[in-house]
């Protein structure tokens, strides 16, 4: 059997990183910080970065990761997960102007939290 989880929770490590890169470049207004909802380790593994750090990532990138943690958290059954991971992707969205892919984040997330309740 595969293992989504522990492959969701290297996703938002990925995106835990971008968002602390893009934070520095100032491209998004949260970093690493905002994770721990999803995983204490998520802070303590990726705040570290060097200041010379100069990688070429977009917003995109980081609501790409986040999808992709979202849909494998979804895979592993863990449903209470998706609302925290996919709401970081909101402010991204909003700072463009993507309400149609708002409306999908949020259309998402209330099935995520319907599904919660099962559980």
């Amino acid at each position: 059997m595969e293992n989504y989880i522990e492959s969701a929770m290297c996703h938002a490590h990925i995106a835990a990183l971008l968002a602390e890169l893009l934070s520095k470049k100032r491209t998004v207004l949260f970093g690493c910080s905002e994770f721990l909802p999803i995983s204490v380790n998520i802070p303590k593994d990726e705040c570290k970065l060097k200041e010379d750090e100069e990688l070429h990532y977009q917003p995109a990138d980081l609501a790409n990761h986040l999808k992709i943690a979202a849909d494998l958290a979804e895979r592993s059954e863990r449903p209470e997960l998706i609302p925290k991971i996919l709401g970081l992707s909101v402010p991204i969205y909003e700072a463009e102007n993507d309400f149609e892919k708002l409306g999908e984040l949020y259309k998402e997330m209330q099935l995520s939290m319907n599904k919660d309740r099962v559980y």
